[in-house]
């Protein structure tokens, strides 16, 4: 393609996006760097960045794991090309908004086994797509930030202190991890766990509401 046509059209596009109005999203032009747009939800910031020589770079960021959900950049073509991508890149920013990641902590005495095990779930995490992010933390932390998590599983070293944890951390579930789950360190059956926690928290809402109307 002409090098002056590519000019025309990435500039185009940028003022493009720059004029797309949407409920779901806003959309500003960052104050650091004008060759950079910003596309944000609720969940996910998208960043588009104009490069040298008409180079197109899209990202998507899940804004409460940090993980980059969509990236790909590419070179401008022609315009259909860049806003068939363009549109990828929003349905994907979108997605995020309606899907809500659910926070699990994990916890033992000091934050190193339950460190490890963390890290092997949230591996599987990404391969498979799934709407949960898992950290860990030593128990002598835990009241001071389980209040920012969904779901506290306790590590069968600190399984006697259940009944308290569970006092304190009033709207979270809070459950064991059975030793033979610990012990193997079975990515499998945690995350079959915390997905019955989670349905399990659902249908009591439901039931909830349901007796209250």
């Amino acid at each position: 393609m002409d090098e002056f046509l590519q000019d025309i059209n990435t500039l185009f596009f940028f003022k493009w996006i720059c004029i797309q109005e949407n409920k779901r999203f806003q959309i500003y032009l960052s104050e650091k760097d004008k060759n950079i747009i910003y596309i944000e939800t609720e969940y996910g910031i998208e960043e588009v960045t104009f490069n040298p020589l008409n180079i197109i770079e899209l990202k998507v960021t899940n804004k409460i794991t940090k993980e980059v959900n969509f990236y790909l950049h590419f070179q401008m073509k022609t315009i259909k090309h860049a806003l068939e991508l363009f549109n990828e890149m929003i349905e994907s920013i979108i997605s995020l908004s309606s899907k809500p990641v659910t926070k699990v902590l994990l916890s033992c005495s000091g934050g190193l086994t339950t460190g490890f095990f963390a890290q092997r779930i949230n591996e599987v995490i990404r391969l498979l797509g799934l709407d949960l992010k898992v950290d860990a933390i030593g128990h002598n932390n835990l009241y001071q930030i389980g209040t920012n998590y969904d779901i506290v599983l306790l590590a069968p070293q600190i399984s006697y202190l259940h009944a308290k944890v569970h006092d304190i951390l009033k709207n979270q579930i809070v459950l064991n991890i059975p030793p033979q789950i610990f012990a193997k360190y079975d990515v499998g059956k945690i995350i079959s766990l915390i997905t019955k926690a989670n349905e399990n928290k659902k249908n009591q809402k439901i039931f909830n509401l349901m007796n209250y109307q």
